[in-house]
Order: structure tokens, then C-alpha cells, then sequence
């Protein structure tokens, strides 16, 4: 980060980074206080910014996606261990949750427009979340053997009530 400081103006729009007091201005975002901040921001604004957060999320995997992604988070913390679960909650609460308390913005349209991006982070987060939640027939288990998970179970139930309705209806 700070070679990248000393490069040309487009990368490297604050100039040189060369000092601590330097580089601690640049990570805390304090070049940007006038914006990051309103006076007139309240709680309202934050549960109205969580809301089209919220929203999003849901335009993004749909439904039945957003279901499985919550299956997914539910399932890491066994499939992928303390550590890793524990990382990829905060690496999605980060961008989305946290920010969101973090800013002092008020909502409206074009601030939502500008936030829109920052949880693009945990809209990866949620992918992989829902990969877990959407796992196929088969679960590896830490050991290497090949266990059928219950997402199969509920597929196959889901199968048969399908295909004794389609027969009930003719």
C-alpha cells in the first residue's frame, strides 16, 4: 500500500504515504469525515440503510438462495470448524452490518446508490454460505468418509410428495 502511494495520481490520490501518522490518517478513513458523516443522520436512517441492505440481499440470491445461505451459516460452524466460521461471520458482518452502524449517513436515494457497493464483500460471504447450504447429496466428514447429509433427505421428500401429486392429478 504505501509503494502504491508513491505512484502516479490515479492510483494514488492522497499523495505519498511516508509517515505512521500518515498511513493511520489513510486506513481511518478520516479524510473522509465530512462524508461519512451527517448531523442529521439518526437511528432511523441506519434501520432504513439495514432495510435496503436487507432488500438487496434478497434481490441477489432470491428466496429460496437467501434460505439456503442462512442454512449455510447454521452448517459452517460444524463443516468448516470454529476458526473459519468464525472469519467468514465477521468478514460479512464487516462490510454490511458493521459499516452500517459505523456511518453516520442519511438515507436517501443517492447515499443508497453510493453504499450499495460496500457489502459486495459479504455478498460473497453469502455465495459461499450458500454453497454450503446447497451442498449436494453427499457431506465429507472430517475423517474422509462420505456421509449423506440431511439437505438429500429433504430433496428426496420433496421429490416424492412432487411426483404422488403429479400422479394424484393424472
Amino acid at each position: 500500500m504505501v509503494r502504491r502511494s508513491w505512484m502516479a495520481l490515479p492510483i494514488s490520490f492522497n499523495g505519498p504515504l511516508e509517515t505512521i501518522q500518515e498511513i493511520v490518517f489513510f486506513l481511518s478513513r478520516a479524510g473522509y469525515a465530512g462524508v461519512d458523516q451527517s448531523v442529521s443522520a439518526n437511528w432511523l436512517d441506519h434501520v432504513r440503510f439495514f432495510d435496503f441492505f436487507c432488500r438487496e440481499l434478497l434481490r441477489q440470491f432470491a428466496v429460496i438462495g437467501t434460505l439456503a445461505a442462512g442454512a449455510g451459516f447454521a452448517v459452517q460452524w460444524r463443516m468448516l470448524g470454529r476458526r473459519v466460521a468464525a472469519f467468514m461471520t465477521v468478514a460479512f458482518l464487516g462490510p454490511s452490518v458493521l459499516l452500517l452502524l459505523l456511518l453516520g449517513l442519511d438515507y436517501d436515494s443517492f447515499r443508497a446508490h453510493v453504499f450499495h457497493v460496500f457489502p459486495l464483500p459479504a455478498y460473497a460471504i453469502g455465495a459461499l454460505w450458500m454453497a454450503l447450504g446447497l451442498r449436494g447429496r453427499y457431506s465429507v466428514t472430517r475423517a474422509g468418509h462420505r456421509t449423506r447429509g440431511r439437505g438429500s433427505g429433504l430433496a428426496r421428500r420433496g421429490l416424492r410428495e412432487r411426483r404422488s401429486y403429479q400422479s394424484a392429478r393424472g
